[in-house]
Order: C-alpha cells, then structure tokens, then sequence
C-alpha cells in the first residue's frame, strides 16, 4: 500500500509541501535552523488516512517502521530490524527525504556495530553525514562513529576518534552561537561528546599505567584528563543532567581507586575521595531515580525493574567496591601494626605529612577504620530491593556480602589469617595443647603458692582475661565467617542457575579463602570450580575473537547476541532462547558452560590421574596449588570391606613475587623468538647443500646465529621456574608410586604372559596394561606458556605421563564426551565385528588390530585415521625428510595393519580445499597435521569454531616460513594462532586429545617425531600419554636405524621402550630443549584400537 501511495503521488505529482521540504533538505547546512525545521517535519510525519479518516496514511508508514525498528535493535531484535529499515530506506529514497535516508543508514550502522562489522558501520555513517541531518541525528551518527573507530584494530584509533568529536563539537559551537535559544539543548549534545573525548583519553591512560606503571607522561596525562572532568561534572550538574554528573563522578571515583592501588603513598587520602565522590554519585542518582518513581503509584513499580533502577544499582556496587578496598588496606595495616612492620614506615610518613588538611584526612581516614564494615553492611542491604527480576545483580551483591562478612571474620579474629594456610598448623596446635595438658600440673602447685602474692595474682587475673576476650573475639569470627560461606552458596546457587560466570568466578575463590586448610577436599573444590570459570572466560574471549565477522556461520552470530545481551539485557527471555539454541547445536559452547554438576568431576576421573591445579590469584600476589587423587580400591577389598573410592586432596598457598614471574614468562618468549630466528637461519642453510641426506644430525638449536647457546637459556629458564614452583614441588611426593607399581605388575606380568601364549598369532605385541600414573596439570593461562612438563620432580619412575590441560571442567568434558560417543557406536561394533571376521578369511592382511582395551583407556578406530601434510609442498626442498616423502613412508611402512584405510592430502600432489578441511576434520577418528606453518593459518578460524569435532586430534606443526603468511593478517588473528589458543580452540570444538609443538623446530626432529609416533602408538600399542612421555625423555636427534623397537617377549613393551630410550639418550643433557617441545593437551589415556 505505501508503494502503490508513493507511485501515486509521483504520477499526479501532487507535492507542494514535498517540493519545500526537497528544497530545504538540498539547501540547508549543519545551523540552528535544523531543530525548528524538523520539528515541523515531524509533525507531518504521521498523518491520518485521509479517505477513511482514522489510520495512518500510507507515507507515513516509512517513519512509523524506523521508530519500531530502533525499538527492536534495543530489543536485540537484529533481523525483523533489518527488514524494517530495508523497507523504509526503499521508500524514503522514492520519496526523496535525505534527512530520512541518512537516518536509515545510520540505523543500519548501529546494525553493523553491533554485529561487529565495523567497517562496514563507518562506510555507512559516512555516506549518512553527507546527507545530512539535525543536531541529534550529529550526535548519535558521531558517537556510533567513535564506537567503530575504537573497536576496530589499528594504531592511533584514540587519537583519530578524539579529532573527530573534536571536529564535530566545534561545528555544534558555531551554531550554538547563532542560536543562543538552543543552549539547554544544544550545550548538553557539546558537553556530552567533551565528556566522551575525555573519556577515552582517561581510558587510555589508565591502560598504559596497566602496562607500563613507570612512565612518566601518563600521570601527567591522567591529570589532564582529571580536570576536564571536574569541569564536565559541573557542566552537567548546572544543566540539570544530574545522571551524566553522577556518572562523571564515578569515573573520578575510579580514577583515585586506581591511583590508590598504584600508588604506595598517599593511599589513605586516595581512597577517601573515591569513596566520597562514588558517594556522591549514589546520592545523585538515587534522587533521580526517586524523582521517576514519583510519577508512578507504589503497586504499579513494585515488581518492575527498569534502566535507571539498575544503574543505581550497578553504582551502589561500585561503591561497596570501593569500600571493599579500603576495607583490604585497613586490615593490611592492623596486622602490620601487631608485627611492628609499619611502625617506622608510619613515623615518617607522619613527620613529612605534618599539616592540618592531612591531619584532616588521617581522622577521616581512622573514623573510616571504625565503620568501614558496618558502612558496606548497610550499602549491600540497601541493594537488596534494587535486585528485582535482575539475577546477575542479585549474585553480585550476594557476592560482595559473603565478601564483606568474611573480611570482618579476618579482621576479628586474634589469629593471623596466613596462619590457617600453614599445612602443619593443626598438627603444632595440638601438640602444643598436649605440652600444655603435660606442663599444667607443675604449674598449678606454683601458681597456688605464688597465688597469695598481690602481682602475680593480678597478672594472672590479666592474662584470663586476655586469654577470654581472645576467645571471644574468635568465636565472633567464626560466626562471621559462616554467614559469609552461606551468603556465598547463595551467590553460587543463583550463578549456576543463570550461567553467570564471572560472579560465579569471584564467589568460588571467595570459598577457598574461607575453608583454608580446614577441608583440604572442599578447599580443592572450589579452587577446581574458579579455575574452571576463569578458564571459560578467557575462552569466549578467544571464541569470539575467532567468530569475530558474525555473517560466517550461525554460532558467530548467536554468539555474539548473547554477549550484547548478557551486557545489557540479561533478563530477557530472547537471551534464555539464544542461550538454548547455542547449547543445542555448538560443542564450543556447551563446554563454555559451567554445569553445577562439577563438585561431582573428582569423583568420576579415572583412579590413575594424579591432577595438578596451578592457580595464581589474580594479582598474581599468591600461587594457589591443590594436588588431587584417588586412593587405590585394592586396600579396602583385601580387608573384605566395600570399595569406596574417596577423593584425598593436598591444598596450599604460597606467596609469590608477581615480578619474579613476569620474568620468567618474558626469557620464555625471548627464547622462542630466538629458536624462530635460528630455525630460520638454518633452513636457508640446509636448503644451499647438495645432499640433505649427508648433513649432521646433531642438535642444531644448541646456537643462534650470533652464537648464542640457547641450550643454556633453556636451562636457565627450567632453574628459575623450579625456584618459582619450588613451594608446590615440596608438597608432591611420587617416592610411593614406584613401589605400587612394582607390587601391581608382578601379577599382571603373568596374566600377560598367558594372554601372549593364547593369542600369540593374532596379536601383535601385546597391550601394556600396567598404565602407571597419569599426572595431569591443570594451569592457568599465564602458566601454560611455561615448560612445565621439564621439571625434575616428573622425572619419577613410575609416571607413566604428563599432560596438561586448561581447567577441570574441560578435562571431564573429553571425558564424558568420548565416553558417550563409545556408548552410542557400542551397538554399531559389534555388528560390524561380524563382517570383519568374514573379511580376515578373504584377506589376511586387513585383519583388526586384536588389543584388549585397559581399565581407564579410551579407544579410536585406527582404520579411520585423516591426514593433511605440507599443503602448500613448502619442504620440497629437503627430500630425505620433507613432509610428503616422510607420510610416503609412514603409509607403506603400516599399510597392512593399519593405514590401508586412511585417507588425506599430501602437498606434492594437490592444495587442499577448504572443503576438504572440513571434511577431514569432521569425519574422523583421529587427525594428524604435517606442515610448515601453524595449524591455525591454513583453516579459516569461523569455520572450525563453528565445528563439532568429537574424536581425538593430533596437530604436528613445523614453524619454519610464517612470517610471509602474517603480513596482511590482524595482531588478533595472528595471537589466536598460538600454540596455546590453537589447543583452546580446537578443545573448544570437541577434540579429546592435542599433540603439538610448543615452539619452532626443524623438519629432521618433526620427520623424528613422526617416526616414534607412528611406532609407539600403532604398533607397540601405546597410548597417547605414554608416547609423549617417552618422547620428553628421549633423545630425538639419532639415526633411524636406532628408532625401531622390537618387542621382547620376555617383557613387556612399555618396559622395552623404555630401556631404548635410557640407552639412546645417553649423548644430550636430560634438559635439552628439543625433549620438551611436543606437549600433550587433553586426554593422556587414548590407545589405537
């Protein structure tokens, strides 16, 4: 009908009023006269019907449609937006209304902004500016234009947005000035872009003392930034927009919070203006907020929940925030005060201070001691009825409350809270209770003598009291400390609910702070459940790195609604069904999610892992450690009793230098940095010579091309992290573990020897089914750059392996995931075991693989095995040990038995599409990746995030020409490439197991690799774990006449490799780098089957 109108009108061309407003819309400039001319417009916007008399005339349709699709973009509504505005774009450019087409465009920016195609978005505002528009339409187009600019990668995006608001705030000045009648409306739109420009710069600043604390210039810039607001926080105030001052004065508020925890004098003072100007800005808001409620009636609000109740809410949780800190600092200084450590500290500062305004101050600052808690209490109640319908808040402040109680526990209590972290604190206090009980009767004849004495009787009398009042206070801790755990599970229950994360991080490591040593198992807990939230935060934050462009697939899109969402609506119901829809068909998402479930993991892992949990705190002040395991059954059924397999934890904490550790982690970059260049170096060398096959095959990575040894960077590196870890290594004791397995494979040599004489002509060399102890380290992310499989103490006999892996959640994930998958394929095996015996009697050669399956071990189909090596055939150069003459090899070496069915790419023969890549990936057993470059470069990052790859990945990557390939890629794809977001994302999609390389290497150790590989997975039979192990303890660099391992029948092949192993890596340090390049992520306990 709109259409047909329009046609209509152009035919009678019948436009007198259309005329002037094309006239006026072709004509006009960015002045005052906009406002009143589009008020005009306005009101003809919406015209009645003027045949029926009642409805909307059909020109106005195209108004009425960009007004509801602004409410749907706010809505999240992205795609009934879309058709909106599509349609009204069409019709206002037939009715030829510039103002209206650039405003169209501008609301297809926001589209694009928010689907993160933010070039797109400055393409669009731009061709929207040139059309034109009123004062607002400046304002919104500008800020949307800002937000694209920043978002956007690229240097100098701070510098580039602050000349636009800039640019754009000296236009609006000139017309203010030729409509002074505009100043309320007009001075608010200048002041507002004024506050966003400063904004960014504090922003910026603020990042760059996060980086770098020592620079000189950015106090100066801070302080810059600082003044401007105190003048924006007036400007707004004097124009009546109390709820931008109030959020000037938070910003202000942040900024002395931030100062306080950089700076180390001067805290006090710091503080108490946060604190004063975050209340301030409570008090603004909260004024603002009961003027709206005012015009409602009480029932009509009472279950309702709008904008500003939970931005007042949000500013009340700044507060208590601030609060919270100082807080921190006065129980800091309490204690430092009962040791004497502050007390010369505090002489100075208080000569050098010395003034009134600081005596001033240092009064606020002891009054503030007094109430600080008291103060938070009533704060964190008074959020209590601004929590309504808003689940995320609710936790939140259950969160800070549980937080709250717990610090006034800490600050009753006599004892030093450091002293419940001591792992023999119990065991002193009760011994020094039994010398008590044995000294007391000696005593008490003295202190009836001496009792008579008026001194030694009031001394006496003193001490009892003390010694009562201590008690006191303790038990007034403890009670303070059981409502701050109550208030905590009441925090989790709601985040478990709502799967919300990050509170459910904070409230988790709150726990472990309140059970200390008291329940080393609950303790263990807890730190798993914050290790695993903070490890499905930093991965979303890489999956959506990698789904960056939301038009590649379906998850790129959801997942990015459901984080606009999550930020600003959370308690819709299109967020409940978008949350859903990605359980429903992502793997990547349904492993982000944390299940309440997981207090239940520990109980379900297999008996022989032995999990490491690394955790730092998150000023990196403190390294938490919990050392998990499962007692053996074998006790409790020898006595007759039931097996009951419960879980036994060691927990600690340990204070750290967070420098120390900064260190470590830069002498481990600047190692791979140098390994990179010597690689490099090299390969150019390797390709000059005529015969490959005559070069030496001794380490080439010892030196640089400067002659640097890197072989003693590496060993300076493994010193220092075993200084750094040497706290946690004390605590681990494998001396046990050897004799266990000693006393267990006696029996099953035996049972093996049989099994080997039953099945001598169809097996091949038996299964090793003593596994011994899988050691699995669960470490932060900061942590995973180290090598941490290189430290001594895994050097014990008895470790059969260490792998690594990103949080507990994830390593049950693998678990559960492969598990189910063996359930559901259960029946199609057996029926196909059947056509397989009827196939052995045709052909012999294509008979199984006859390997019984141990106790805790997960199988893969080794006729199902998918490769793609070297696609671009970059190592042509070096026959003997290019990738595609290796894979030859390996195919013809174990054609019988087990590669006749795999199927794959090889370089020398064709590139493989993207196509193929999918299809590999996703239709296999297990895959394995040969090539010169990272596994990441050669697959479209949208594609594999949106896979669901469910079964075993090995990823075999040799670095050697990337740097051609990163040239027109972004700094953020380029960081997801890594070796460690390689394994997050590819965990993420499903994969159970990750074999890769953690830095450069040469093709002659990866064709080495390769070689052991395939040896001890398909023919000895080993499983993944073992394999790596092996590899990490051997040496790689010998000839291939000295890698095959024949299986004795004398003994089993585990013990055999193993001897070969000692034997063959006799000539390297036991530390030399290239042990401990390949690592294992995920599942130590796959075997080919």
């Amino acid at each position: 009908m709109c259409r047909q109108e329009i046609a209509l009108k152009k035919e009678k061309k019948i436009h007198t009023e259309t005329e002037e407003r094309k006239t006026f819309f072709e004509n006009a400039q960015l002045n005052g006269s906009r406002g009143e001319n589009t008020l005009t417009l306005s009101e003809k916007f919406f015209e009645l019907n003027m045949v029926t008399g009642k409805g909307l005339s059909a020109l106005s349709f195209p108004y009425l449609w960009m007004e509801k699709a602004e409410v749907l973009i706010q809505l999240g509504l992205y795609q009934p937006a879309r058709l909106l505005l599509s349609e009204a774009h069409a019709a206002t450019q037939e009715l030829r209304a510039p103002y209206e087409v650039s405003r169209c465009l501008y609301l297809f920016a926001v589209l694009a902004n928010l689907e993160r195609n933010h070039g797109q978005a400055q393409a669009l505002l731009e061709k929207a500016q040139l059309l034109g528009g009123n004062e607002w339409f400046w304002y919104n187009s500008t800020l949307s234009l800002i937000e694209a600019i920043l978002e956007e990668e690229g240097e100098g995006k701070q510098s580039m947005a602050c000349e636009i608001l800039e640019r754009t705030v000296n236009v609006l000045r000139s017309t203010l000035l030729k409509r002074p009648n505009r100043q309320s409306e007009l001075g608010f739109i200048i002041t507002s872009l004024q506050a966003r420009k400063t904004l960014i710069q504090v922003h910026f600043a603020q990042d760059c003392i996060t980086v770098n604390a020592e620079s000189c210039q950015v106090p100066r810039m801070l302080q810059e930034s600082y003044n401007k607001l105190v003048q924006l926080e007036e400007d707004f105030f004097h124009c009546g927009h109390k709820n931008c001052s109030a959020e000037i004065l938070l910003e202000r508020a942040n900024i002395h919070r931030m100062i306080a925890k950089q700076e180390r004098n001067e805290k006090h003072s710091h503080y108490l203006d946060a604190y004063n100007l975050a209340q301030r800005a409570v008090s603004e808001t909260e004024e603002v907020f009961h003027n709206v409620c005012s015009l409602f009636a009480v029932n009509e609000t009472t279950n309702i929940s709008i904008p500003l109740m939970r931005q007042l809410a949000n500013r009340k949780i700044n507060l208590v925030e601030i609060l919270l800190d100082i807080f921190n600092l006065v129980i800091t200084e309490k204690k430092l005060e009962k040791v004497g450590e502050a007390s010369s500290h505090k002489i100075v500062e208080a000569f050098i201070r010395g003034t009134i305004e600081d005596d001033a101050t240092e009064q606020d600052w002891k009054r503030m001691e007094c109430t600080v808690g008291h103060i938070t209490l009533a704060q964190l109640a008074n959020l209590q009825s601004l929590c309504k319908g808003c689940p995320d808040i609710k936790s939140k402040c259950l969160y800070l409350t549980g937080k709250t109680l717990h610090l006034l526990a800490i600050n009753a209590d006599p004892v030093h809270s450091e002293m419940y972290w001591k792992s023999n604190v119990m065991e002193e206090a009760k011994s020094d209770i039994a010398k008590s009980f044995l000294t007391s009767a000696e005593c008490s004849e003295q202190e009836v003598t001496d009792s008579s004495f008026p001194t030694n009787k009031c001394q006496y009398d003193k001490h009892r009291r003390k010694i009562q009042e201590l008690k006191k206070e303790h038990r007034l801790a403890r009670k303070y400390l059981s409502q701050s755990s109550e208030a905590l599970l009441q925090c989790m229950g709601i985040a478990f609910s709502h799967n919300i994360t990050n509170v459910l991080a904070s409230a988790s490591f709150e726990m472990v702070e309140c059970f200390q040593q008291f329940d080393p198992v609950s303790t263990s807990h807890f730190l798993a459940l914050h290790q695993s939230c903070s490890a499905s935060m930093m991965m979303e934050r890489i999956l959506l790195t990698a789904t960056s462009n939301t038009s590649s697939s379906q998850l790129a899109a959801l997942l990015h609604l459901q984080n606009h969402l999550k930020q600003n609506r959370n308690t819709s119901d299109l967020l409940k069904n978008v949350e859903q829809q990605l359980i429903a068909t992502s793997m990547a998402w349904r492993n982000l999610c944390i299940p309440v479930e997981h207090f239940n993991i520990m109980d379900e892992l297999p008996s022989n892992f032995y999990i490491v949990i690394l955790q730092h705190s998150k000023d990196r002040s403190n390294l938490y450690s919990s050392l998990i395991e499962k007692p053996k059954a074998g006790t409790a059924q020898q006595k007759g009793k039931p097996a009951q397999l419960t879980v036994q934890a060691k927990i600690s904490r340990f204070p750290v230098n967070p420098d120390t550790f900064c260190v470590l982690l830069e002498k481990v970059r600047v190692y791979k940095q140098q390994k990179m260049k010597s690689q490099l170096k090299q390969t150019v060398i390797q390709n000059l010579q005529e015969c490959v096959s005559k070069t030496d095959l001794t380490p080439t990575d010892k030196k640089d091309d400067n002659g640097h040894d890197l072989t003693s960077d590496f060993t300076e590196i493994l010193e220092m992290m075993e200084e750094y870890l040497k706290p946690v290594l004390s605590q681990i004791d494998f001396s046990d573990i050897g004799e266990q397995r000693t006393s267990v494979s006696a029996p099953e040599s035996g049972k093996t020897k049989v099994k080997d004489k039953e099945t001598k002509h169809t097996t091949m060399h038996g299964t090793p089914l003593d596994l011994g102890l899988c050691v699995v380290l669960l470490g932060d992310t900061l942590l995973m750059e180290l090598p941490l499989e290189a430290l001594s103490i895994f050097k014990e006999e008895g470790i059969s392996s260490v792998s690594r892996d990103f949080s507990l959640q994830i390593l049950y994930n693998r678990i559960y995931l492969a598990k189910s998958e063996t359930e559901v394929k259960t029946g199609v095996e057996i029926s196909k075991e059947t056509k397989l015996k009827a196939h052995q009697k045709k052909n012999v050669k294509t008979a199984p693989v006859n390997r019984d399956l141990p106790s805790n071990c997960l199988p893969v189909d080794t006729h199902n095995f998918k490769y793609i090596v070297d696609p671009y055939n970059e190592g042509r150069e070096a026959e003997a040990v290019s990738p595609s003459q290796k894979i030859k090899e390996i195919l013809e070496k174990y054609h019988d038995l087990f590669t006749l069915k795999w199927e794959g790419v090889v370089g020398n023969i064709r590139v493989p599409s993207q196509a193929e890549w999918e299809q590999l990936l996703t239709n296999c057993s297990a895959f394995l990746f040969y090539g010169m470059e990272r596994f990441m470069s050669h697959i479209l990052l949208n594609r594999l995030a949106a896979m669901n790859i469910p079964n075993l990945m090995r990823s075999k990557q040799s670095h050697q020409r990337i740097t051609k390939s990163d040239i027109h890629k972004s700094c953020l794809r380029i960081a997801i490439e890594r070796p460690t977001e390689t394994a997050v994302l590819l965990s993420l999609t499903g994969v159970r197991s990750i074999i890769a390389n953690q830095w450069y290497t040469t093709l002659q150790e990866n064709a080495e690799r390769l070689e052991i590989f395939s040896e001890s997975l398909l023919n000895i039979g080993r499983t993944t774990g073992q394999t790596v192990h092996i590899l990490q303890k051997s040496k790689i660099h010998r000839e291939r006449d000295s890698i095959k391992m024949e299986a004795d029948s004398h003994s089993s092949p585990g013990d055999k490799g193993e001897e070969q192993t000692i034997h063959t890596s006799s000539n390297l340090p036991a530390t030399h780098p290239s042990f401990f390049n390949c690592v294992l992520y995920g599942l130590p306990n796959i075997m080919m089957m």
